[in-house]
């Protein structure tokens, strides 16, 4: 979405617009007007788009909350047009409640391969996670090829089992643990549910990604603290935009360990 300027024919001077604009792109100005003349008639105010800051983040605020269509814009994708923008009461709490209480963490799917269709849906709705100054600076790889979704489980259960065995060790406990981690490696039951996955993934199942037909990967640059937040709220509408399709996920976070830590296989994805 480009912000391209006021129509001053339409804007009623509520100022709306500037008070949601994060970036502050707008600004009134008193200044003379220019008939179709050409001729000079006395100052007015106006609210103009500053034409020399880039700053705008394409958010849309100022288009969704103009009571009178004053903004002038290009290259809007839909969502921004929609009535439920506008008018976010057309869509019930109640519906978005049903929602979010619906969604449960799938670990059982069926081996009926995705449409591409369902999965551009649900890539489509993260699209629209919020992130900081809208950056959405992050990019996905989606994976639909069985070898290769269980190659990713393969490696995550080595490193389990590598992590497991020396965990299971008494004086890696009494010397080179600290703080929870030591607490829980004391309780059995925190091995011994790590050694179950273990003897699943030995028996030919998959425990990690639970042979699902689509797996989802999201990636972004690291910038100052954010990047975390940001993928884990796109992951969070993606789920979303899947339950209302009919679809079950699952946030795999051992998965997500194995890959924040070696740098190895972020590269091989």
């Amino acid at each position: 979405m480009f912000i391209e300027a006021v129509d001053p024919a339409k804007c009623i001077l509520c100022g709306k617009c500037i008070d949601v604009c994060g970036p502050d792109i707008f600004q009134r100005v008193i200044r003379p007007p220019i008939e179709p003349t050409g001729e000079k008639t006395e100052p007015r105010e106006y609210i103009i788009r500053d034409p020399d800051y880039l700053g705008c983040i394409a958010c849309g605020h100022c288009v969704a909350i103009c009571p009178t269509n004053a903004i002038e814009y290009s290259n809007a994708d839909f969502p921004y047009e929609a009535p439920e923008v506008v008018n976010p009461t057309i869509i019930s709490y109640s519906t978005v409640y049903n929602l979010l209480r619906a969604r449960r963490s799938t670990r059982k799917y069926k081996p009926t391969p995705l449409e591409r269709t369902e999965i551009e849906a649900v890539l489509e709705a993260m699209r629209y996670a919020p992130s900081a100054s809208n950056q959405q600076a992050w990019q996905y790889v989606v994976l639909t090829d069985p070898a290769e979704i269980a190659g990713i489980s393969d490696v995550v259960v080595g490193k389990m089992r590598f992590a497991l065995k020396l965990l299971s060790n008494s004086l890696v406990q009494k010397v080179f643990l600290f703080g929870q981690l030591r607490k829980a490696v004391q309780d059995p039951g925190y091995l011994r549910a790590g050694w179950r996955i273990i003897h699943k993934a030995e028996a030919g199942e998959d425990p990690i990604l639970f042979q699902s037909p689509c797996v989802i990967i999201l990636h972004s640059p690291k910038y100052g603290n954010l990047g975390g937040n940001d993928a884990g709220i796109a992951f969070t509408y993606g789920m979303l935009a899947a339950q209302a399709r009919g679809l079950g996920t699952c946030w795999i976070g051992f998965a997500q360990e194995v890959f924040q830590r070696f740098p190895k296989y972020r590269r091989q994805l």
